[in-house]
């Protein structure tokens, strides 16, 4: 989706002539400030549906996540996803589980959008768990990208409930205890 097709913002961003006039090619498909790239978009959809069952994430859970993208897909509201995102999409519209809808992408996609889980469930490992793996179990089957997000939202976990306690381990961890 092009800036001009969003409410509100120009058609044209002026720092972009300047970036094409000193010819800083790299820097022009840059998004302007303000407005939030597809993995922010998609983070703020997964922290509503994870909202709605902050009691635990179960299977009612992860259809109204899977649902959630196919609406939003439909609405044409993400901004610049990559085609194994709309891969996953197209696999739950053609009814595919929510468990092998993913594609075999070790993307971080699931990494960018599973932060908000570990706010909502900072109280529930258990859901939090549950929660990351099965949301992004809906876009990615390969488990590296399931790692990295459960990676992501445990050290959300960790630091909203013990930062002390969890410096420690890591300063163990990597050799760096204070003597």
């Amino acid at each position: 989706m092009g800036y001009g097709r969003l409410n509100g913002i120009p058609k044209e961003v002026p720092y972009l002539d300047i970036l094409r006039a000193v010819g800083e090619s790299q820097f022009l498909r840059t998004r302007p400030l303000g407005i939030p790239s597809d993995d922010a978009q998609q983070a703020t959809l997964l922290a509503i549906t994870a909202e709605r069952n902050r009691s635990g994430w179960d299977e009612m859970s992860t259809r109204m996540w899977a649902n959630n993208l196919i609406r939003a897909t439909r609405a044409n509201i993400w901004r610049g996803y990559g085609k194994m995102f709309k891969q996953s999409v197209d696999n739950l519209v053609r009814g595919h589980g929510y468990r092998v809808s993913g594609t075999n992408s070790a993307g971080i996609g699931a990494a960018m959008r599973s932060g908000p889980l570990g706010i909502i469930y900072s109280l529930n490992l258990d859901s939090l768990r549950v929660a990351t793996i099965e949301s992004s179990l809906v876009t990615h089957r390969d488990v590296r990208a399931v790692a990295i997000a459960y990676a992501n939202t445990w050290l959300v976990y960790a630091f909203l409930n013990d930062f002390s306690y969890f410096l420690a381990r890591l300063s163990k961890l990597f050799g760096c205890e204070q003597q």
